[in-house]
Parts: C-alpha cells; sequence; structure tokens
C-alpha cells in the first residue's frame, strides 16, 4: 500500500509570501540605517564667483576688464565672505580677501596648499630649481632644508647681525640716490651678481687651475651656501642653484623693506605730526651722535608701528604667491578642487573696513595698545595684512 503526499500550494505560496515581506522589511530597514547613519551629503559649492563659458572659463573676460588686477582684486568684494572663484580655461582660481578664511587657507590646511604652480615666469626665473617659487617635489624640500638649517637657523640669523646692519646702510643709501638701472631687471641684476657667485666658487671649491685655497672662515651668506657639503662630502648646492637661491633671497627681502619705506616717508610727511612723533623716539632712544642699530628695534615701538602701517596699506604686489591646491580640500563650507591656484589679496586683506576702522588712513597707532605703548612686531601671524610669506613654502 503506497501512500501519496500531495503539496499544500496554499501554504506554500503563504511561507514565501512571509518570507519575501520579511526580506524586504529587513533590507527597507537597512537602508534607512545606513541612510541615516552615512547620509547622503550633497557636495559643496564652489566659492562665488562670474559664471564662466564652456571650455574657456572665464578668459573673456579677462580681455573686458583693464587693468586685470583690479578686477581680481574686486570679486571677493561682492561675495558673503570675503573668497571668490574664477575659472581661467580648466583651473579655479581662488581669491581671498578675509583673514578668518586666508588663516583656514594658509594655517589649518597647509599642508595641502604648500605648493606652487609651475609657470613660464617661474621656469625663466628661477629653472624650478629655489624654495619659494618651486613645485612641491624632492627638489624643493632639498632647497627647503638648506635654508631652515644653513640659511634661516637662529644661529646663522644672529651671526649675520653685522651683515644686515651693513645691509640697510646699503638700503638707506640706494633709496636715497634714487633706483639704480641696474635692478630694473633680472637679467641686469644677473650679470652683476653672477660673475661675484663664479669667483666666490672658485675660491671654495678650487675650480680651475691654480686656484688659492679655500678660505678659512665663512664671510657672508653666500659663503654659507657655496660651502654646503653632504654627509658624503660633496657640494649640496650647484652653481646654478647658488646663483637663482640668491636671487630669489635678494628680491624678496629687498623689495618689501624698499617699498615698506618708501610709502612711510611720504605718508608722515604728510602729517607732520607722525612725523615728529617718530623722530622725537628715535632721539630718546638712540640719541642723535650714532645710526639706528638692529638692537634698538625693541625699543623703538613707535617706528615699527609705522613699518607694520606702511605694510599694510601699501603692499609690496596686489597678491602673494599662488598657493596650489594638492588634492580636493573643503575650506569655509566651500569645495577648492585639486590643482586650484590660490591668492591671498595684500590689498583687501590690508584695506578690509570689515577689519580695519578707516582702512585707507595711514594710522600707525592702531598697531599700539589703548595708552600707545605695547610690543609690535613687523609679523601678521593672523594675516589681517600680509608682511611676509606666510605657510610652509
Amino acid at each position: 500500500m503506497s501512500i501519496s503526499y500531495e503539496p499544500n500550494v496554499g501554504l506554500i505560496k503563504a511561507l514565501l509570501t512571509d518570507s519575501i515581506t520579511s526580506l524586504l522589511l529587513l533590507l527597507t530597514s537597512l537602508l534607512f540605517y545606513f541612510l541615516y547613519q552615512y547620509p547622503i551629503r550633497k557636495p559643496k559649492p564652489l566659492p562665488p564667483g562670474p559664471k564662466p563659458w564652456p571650455v574657456v572659463g572665464s578668459l573673456p573676460e579677462l580681455y573686458r576688464n583693464k587693468p586685470l588686477f583690479r578686477w581680481v582684486l574686486d570679486l571677493p568684494k561682492n561675495t558673503p565672505l570675503g573668497v571668490a572663484c574664477v575659472r581661467l580655461g580648466g583651473t579655479h582660481v581662488i581669491v581671498v580677501d578675509n583673514p578668518v578664511i586666508a588663516r583656514e587657507f594658509l594655517k589649518k590646511n597647509d599642508a595641502t596648499f604648500l605648493m606652487r604652480p609651475a609657470t613660464m615666469a617661474t621656469e625663466h626665473a628661477t629653472g624650478f630649481l629655489t624654495a619659494g617659487l618651486n613645485m612641491w617635489g624632492e627638489q624643493w624640500k632639498k632647497m627647503k632644508r638648506v635654508l631652515a638649517s644653513d640659511v634661516l637657523s637662529p644661529a646663522r640669523f644672529k651671526w649675520l647681525t653685522n651683515k644686515r646692519i651693513e645691509e640697510a646702510d646699503n638700503l638707506v643709501r640706494f633709496d636715497l640716490n634714487g633706483h639704480e638701472k641696474a635692478v630694473k631687471a633680472a637679467g641686469v641684476v644677473n650679470k652683476y651678481h653672477d660673475p661675484i657667485i663664479e669667483e666666490r666658487i672658485r675660491r671654495w671649491r678650487g675650480v680651475g687651475g691654480g686656484s688659492p685655497p679655500p678660505p678659512q672662515e665663512l664671510e657672508d651668506l653666500l659663503d654659507v651656501l657655496v660651502s654646503i657639503r653632504g654627509d658624503d662630502g660633496k657640494w649640496v648646492l650647484s652653481e646654478e642653484e647658488i646663483k637663482v637661491q640668491i636671487a630669489e633671497i635678494m628680491y624678496a627681502t629687498i623689495d618689501n623693506s624698499a617699498q615698506a619705506l618708501e610709502w612711510a616717508l611720504p605718508e608722515m610727511l604728510n602729517q607732520p605730526h607722525l612725523l615728529e612723533k617718530a623722530t622725537s623716539e628715535i632721539d630718546r632712544v638712540v640719541g642723535k651722535h650714532r645710526l639706528v642699530n638692529e638692537s634698538d628695534m625693541p625699543n623703538l615701538t613707535y617706528i615699527t608701528a609705522c613699518a607694520r602701517e606702511a605694510l599694510r596699506l601699501h603692499p609690496v604686489a596686489p597678491f602673494n604667491l599662488p598657493h596650489v591646491a594638492m588634492s580636493d580640500a573643503i575650506v569655509a563650507g566651500y569645495t577648492i578642487p585639486k590643482r586650484s591656484h590660490v591668492l591671498l589679496s595684500r590689498v583687501g586683506l590690508g584695506r578690509n573696513p570689515d577689519v580695519w576702522d578707516d582702512p585707507m588712513k595711514f594710522d600707525p597707532g592702531r598697531h599700539l595698545g589703548e595708552d600707545g605703548s605695547g610690543e609690535v612686531d613687523l609679523t601678521e601671524t593672523e594675516l589681517r595684512f600680509i608682511s611676509f610669506s606666510t605657510g610652509r613654502p
């Protein structure tokens, strides 16, 4: 006797329906869980700016707005946070005149924005060999190590005191005599300093027959760069590296100082009471029988405030040297795409009415305490204006 079983189709359908329903409920629950834990975030927008044309971006605007630098300077003024984006071809250029956002770029995210752009001007001026204008890479690291350990160290700074005093005297005489033709073009400058560098290299490295024995002591910064050896005993810097690095140091140190001096004096002549206050401080601290020394500067607070005010109101250039984003970043709630060029507006920061009262007035007292005293430093760490380079490069 055989027993046959007939499947209960209704029961099977019910079980399948319950299973599918449970699976759908489980998948829905998981979906809501992941959406809650990892919500889909809308991409952050680019900083506001002129609407770009396809492919060329805002390049046509460059021809319609002259002078170009004034058009670029005005871009952040029409934005809510003082940061604007203009696309030139395939490159995003970010312009900043807000010190809070400037600090976010070059202090909080300085590792992301430490690179310099590769430009024809940089290649012509330095051959991508120096620390200040070079792209990030092994050459930049090499030159940065040299500057940090052998040129800009506290010990070297102290050692070069007498040389700085001597060059300060030369700079004053240079400015009073007017700008000489020798510094009007980099090529002419090279014509004058290249033979000096070549002769110094021959002295230290014995290049060429009949060279005299190398000097026993370092005399100046050029000697330092020429004489550096690596752990393997080989010379660290080539002749070309020395030439372009010396030129870069010279331009960076002389331009800011000369510009501040040239603007501070006429501004103070326009307000004689400022000039009287400055000369009175010098007479009190230094006296009338010697020149000002570097060691006097900590006590010349009003003179330092005048220099700060000149750097704030009359920067040496409209913008700082550009920084390049090494990766995508979020700054001030905006997307900064990789390879974007970041420009801090020296003019916009120093004359920002949200930061400075009556920003177009030359007023050294704004850098002093309420009682007219206090310690004053030329360096502006909060980026309310740019006195010198800021960031890692």
